[in-house]
């Protein structure tokens, strides 16, 4: 959005973007605001190539420059890899960027990621010992843009560091014409600028290996409950001491033995249907359980695992439900 111009000339300008299958108009996020200033007189700011590199200036290997910056969590797509070449000299970094060969230039009047590239120079920066990250950040605050020229297809680079978070960027053509200018480029970090817009470098969730507990101890030769399962009773028909009923209020009316055995695995040929029916079996046999004083003292072991060893599917909702409930 831009705004109407106020009584020095200058408009106010704001970025924002939602979901395209968001409805909800409060849901517009702001990315960007600033202002728009009329320039009566044109500054050409540039700086001096006809000596390049420039002299004294370090050759700085950008080879693995991608990388480095993916690992920061700065993950850039191929036409937007395009840093060719840096040098650094104290507070200055000099550099070569060009579109791809299939990207078109003229399309923009600075092709944004050429643009972008311009900043990735800013690798260049960090010390021999790599120990420093590029630019400290992404880019927050600008001042000072200046559009000198249009359709550039690649560029020549100085960036002055003017502070600790801060750049002063100049581009100019292959001949060394102006192009583009920032009087002041402030960066913060990622980690404190995203917004929670999912960019972080590692996700919130993601799934893991964890180490296995060994058993602390075996089951109790006390008397073993089973629960209404036909295939639980046939497993354990040769056991000891052994109790059976159909359903927890059964069991409550009589002694309970320490350990309960339950399966809640059926074979219904809709697996997706199957899933759903021994999730909320177990869920219901959760909640019962843990509701009966009864049952204080006693453990409810669930049993997965279909007799043909197809039931990891259905199973595995219930697996994560009752270690959830644990």
């Amino acid at each position: 959005t831009v705004g109407e111009p106020d009584g020095a000339g200058c408009r106010s300008v704001a970025v924002h973007s939602r979901h395209d299958a968001d409805d909800d108009r409060g849901s517009w996020v702001l990315h960007a605001s600033g202002t728009l200033a009329d320039e009566t007189t044109v500054v050409r700011s540039g700086f001096d190539t006809s000596v390049w590199p420039p002299e004294d200036a370090r050759p700085v290997d950008v080879t693995d420059c991608y990388d480095v910056l993916a690992e920061a969590g700065l993950r850039y797509g191929p036409v937007f890899r395009g840093l060719r070449a840096a040098w650094h000299r104290g507070d200055e970094v000099f550099a070569e960027v060009a579109l791809a060969d299939a990207v078109d230039g003229g399309t923009f009047g600075l092709h944004p990621a050429l643009f972008d590239a311009a900043l990735h120079a800013s690798f260049a920066f960090a010390g021999d010992d790599g120990d420093e990250t590029p630019l400290g950040g992404v880019p927050f605050s600008w001042e000072g843009v200046r559009l000198h020229a249009s359709g550039a297809s690649a560029l020549r680079v100085r960036l002055t560091r003017t502070g600790d978070d801060s750049l002063a960027v100049e581009l100019a053509d292959p001949a060394g014409a102006p192009v583009a200018s920032v009087e002041s480029l402030v960066v913060r970090s990622a980690s404190a600028t995203d917004g929670g817009s999912g960019n972080s470098a590692k996700p919130l969730y993601h799934v893991d290996w964890v180490p296995a507990r060994a058993a602390t101890g075996t089951l109790s030769p006390e008397p073993v409950a089973l629960l209404g399962d036909e295939i639980l009773a046939a497993i354990a028909a040769d056991a000891d001491g052994l109790v059976t009923a159909e359903d927890l209020e059964t069991l409550a009316a009589n002694d309970v033995p320490g350990t309960v055995l339950v399966a809640v695995t059926n074979s219904l040929p809709d697996v997706v249907e199957s899933a759903h029916r021994a999730a909320a079996r177990a869920l219901e046999l959760v909640r019962d359980w843990l509701a009966e004083e009864r049952f204080a003292t006693s453990r409810l072991i669930f049993v997965v695992g279909a007799s043909d060893g197809t039931g990891e599917l259905t199973d595995a909702p219930v697996s994560g439900l009752v270690r959830s409930a644990a």
